[in-house]
């Protein structure tokens, strides 16, 4: 698939995701909204009025110089009728790796997700086989499995 140089960065990017992932989701956990963006905003990109009154947040994490993650945190709750999220988008090498979770949760569920059109980032199947292999985070198809069993 790839060489040994590519396989120890993909593999390398993979702890840093879980790590990023795992650290996004204490701060969710243990800040306020207003702590949360002090600490992940990207500086000059405060969120809009809109976001604000959503309680959503948006940053960009650069994993290296050809791979970052666009990320989108949301602090609603159920009052308002929606549930907290943590949405990471892949760009570059990882470009079509979608991972979602809920802060609340022990892992996180991940795919590829490439548009009509699109081609997926060269490391971007290796990183979804890498993070589905990790404890507790699955596909969208093993999720959609078992749920079909209670409808």
């Amino acid at each position: 698939m790839f060489g040994w140089g590519r396989k120890r960065a993909v593999e390398n990017r993979a702890k840093q995701i879980v790590r990023m992932v795992a650290f996004i989701k204490h701060g969710m956990r243990t800040q306020s909204y207003e702590q949360f963006l002090g600490s992940f905003s990207n500086p000059g990109d405060e969120p809009t009025p809109i976001q604000r009154y959503r309680r959503e947040a948006r940053f960009v994490m650069r994993m290296s110089r050809s791979c970052s993650y666009a990320a989108t945190v949301s602090f609603a709750n159920d009052a308002d009728g929606r549930r907290p999220f943590i949405s990471l988008r892949g760009a570059g090498n990882d470009f079509g790796v979608l991972i979602i979770t809920d802060p609340h949760a022990e892992g996180a569920t991940i795919d590829l997700y490439v548009e009509s059109g699109k081609q997926a980032g060269r490391d971007a199947v290796a990183m979804v086989q890498l993070l589905q292999s990790t404890p507790n985070w699955d596909s969208f198809a093993t999720i959609e499995r078992e749920l079909s069993g209670f409808i």
